[in-house]
């Protein structure tokens, strides 16, 4: 509920001629209170499929149906995303010409990939892959080298020179968000973390769903912060 409400309140400022800070996007580096927005709806895809899936289990639906759910329900956000995209469908230029990627796609793409890589893995397992797509994205963006500019770690102050922007321009052409064109920000490499992000949502859903009691679950947690 708080995150629908941020939603609103940073969607809707009053007045875009005069925003409060705190309610836009950071130009590139660092973050503000809106820049947290939507990775929180991606933590609670995280937690919501977690509950989701164990209910389905718990009433006796096989592996193969939960496969089939998860896919058909990641493909079809992807899909209304992409018709938002291109509504409204007319003239051609604007389906040939539309963008790509966007929230809807990343919100589909990353929970597909969250639900099937954290199905039938333990929490020791959830935790490594949290921690391999984060470490493995944070590599890929300074150590490698994007062609024709240099390493990536002297690229990163720069949004259109890093190893994302030019992995999306290979990948969608065009296709891109129209106030930047030579990168997206819901791109396809850059969901990696995204999908992290959902993973660590599973992993909150697991203690949320654990047969504890409210309180034991609260001491738990307070005796891990200590």
């Amino acid at each position: 509920g708080m995150t629908v409400a941020g939603m609103l309140l940073v969607d809707n400022p009053g007045t875009w001629s005069a925003i409060y800070p705190p309610l836009e996007h950071a130009t590139w580096n660092g973050w503000t209170p809106t820049d947290l927005i939507f990775p929180f709806f991606l933590f609670i895809v995280g937690i919501t499929t977690h509950l989701s899936l164990e209910a389905r289990r718990a009433r006796g639906d096989d592996e193969g149906a939960i496969v089939q759910q998860v896919v058909k329900r990641g493909l079809l956000i992807v899909l209304f995303g992409l018709l938002l995209a291109a509504f409204p469908f007319v003239p051609l230029t604007r389906v040939t010409g539309m963008r790509f990627p966007g929230v809807l796609q990343r919100i589909g793409v990353a929970y597909l990939c969250g639900a099937l890589l954290t199905r039938r893995a333990s929490l020791t397992q959830q935790v490594a892959l949290v921690a391999a797509l984060l470490f493995g994205y944070w590599f890929a963006m300074t150590l490698l080298p994007v062609p024709g500019r240099g390493i990536g770690a002297l690229l990163l102050d720069d949004p259109s020179a890093s190893l994302a922007a030019y992995v999306d321009r290979a990948v969608f052409g065009s296709h891109l968000w129209r106030s930047s064109k030579t990168w997206d920000p819901e791109g396809l490499l850059s969901t990696i973390p995204a999908i992290g992000t959902v993973i660590l949502g599973v992993i909150t859903g697991r203690w949320i769903g654990s047969r504890r009691s409210l309180l034991e679950q609260i001491g738990r947690a307070s005796c891990r912060e200590r």
